[in-house]
């Protein structure tokens, strides 16, 4: 599984790709391949990218939460996720999590003018 990633990482090398879709689909492989390989902080280095080139995607957000849930860095993906919603304010993706977190927290009525927002 290390050469897989390893390979990934060299074709993510900038200039290699020129197609917007290509580099898409190779960050989507960097973040299984760091999963499958156990290395969550590489997963959410790389789906904290896939996330920025796609936030409207749910299907990204999705990944997001499961590389979230195996690395641990809670306190972390709220501030990547709340700078991106900051520059993305109709990212519905977004807003849910920052919902969730803030029902979390403990801040009923932020969540609720995040969920109806």
């Amino acid at each position: 599984m290390d050469r897989a990633g390893e390979l990934v990482l060299e074709a993510l090398v900038p200039g290699r790709f020129t197609e917007q879709e290509e580099k898409k689909q190779l960050h989507l492989w960097a973040v299984v391949v760091s999963l499958n390989a156990g290395k969550a902080l590489a997963a959410y280095d790389a789906v904290r990218h896939a996330c920025n080139l796609q936030p409207y995607s749910v299907a990204i957000w999705n990944l997001f939460n499961q590389v979230v849930n195996k690395a641990g860095n809670q306190k972390k993906h709220y501030k990547f996720v709340l700078r991106l919603l900051l520059r993305h304010p109709d990212s519905v993706p977004c807003m849910i999590l920052i919902g969730h977190h803030c029902q979390m927290s403990g801040s009923t009525k932020m969540a609720l003018a995040e969920y109806i927002r």
